[in-house]
């Protein structure tokens, strides 16, 4: 998948594509490095566990949900810098 690497508040990383929804990655040191630049990104769609931000009724639970994240393997750098359009995605 071709896109920018960006990162949210709380440190999660995506894949913003030109055209779709930003994709979910599995965080590791390659994608971090790899921050704010155009890549292409090599690996494969798996299921992971993330607490619920907002539990029901405003009680704490321990309950998880399923995330689709991509696991990436290999990072492709394209560009040093992501496209303007890329950056207001975020």
């Amino acid at each position: 998948m071709k896109g920018c690497i960006a990162h949210d508040a709380s440190g999660d990383f995506f894949l913003v594509p030109q055209r779709g929804a930003k994709v979910p990655l599995a965080a590791s040191s390659d994608v971090a490095a790899h921050a704010n630049q155009q890549v292409r990104v090599h690996g494969s769609f798996i299921d992971a566990e993330h607490p619920d931000a907002d539990p029901p009724d405003g009680q704490a639970d321990n309950k998880k949900h399923i995330v689709r994240e991509f696991r990436v393997v290999k990072v492709d750098v394209l560009s040093a810098t992501c496209p303007v359009s890329a950056s207001r995605k975020k």
